[in-house]
């Protein structure tokens, strides 16, 4: 059986997956998508705990998950002025110097 679109979560609900990418203890045991009533997607995170009166579970909601078929610009997480740099620095042209040759 074929499905023609893919799986989408519903508002209000999440999906856990058992993290097999583990390598520190401060990592989560568990790692999934959370989708709030208003529509918007945040990473999930869920911990295995023992406590006093026996095993729970402990999590968070993360970041916002960005969505793949969002409109970015090319290279989006640079700064458009380096670290360091004034604000108000503008990039000479390469072109146009008072070089005359």
């Amino acid at each position: 059986m074929a499905y023609d679109k893919p799986f989408e979560i519903k508002p209000g609900n999440f999906q856990l997956f058992k993290n097999t990418k583990k390598v520190d203890q401060k990592h989560a045991d568990w790692t999934g998508t959370i989708k709030l009533p208003d529509g918007r997607e945040y990473w999930f995170n869920m911990y295995n705990k023992e406590g006093a009166k026996g095993a729970y579970f402990s999590g968070y909601i993360g970041k916002e998950k960005q969505q793949l078929n969002a409109p970015a610009s090319f290279n989006s997480f640079a700064p458009s002025v380096p670290i360091g740099w004034p604000e108000n620095y503008v990039q000479p042209d390469p072109l146009n110097d008072d070089i005359p040759f």
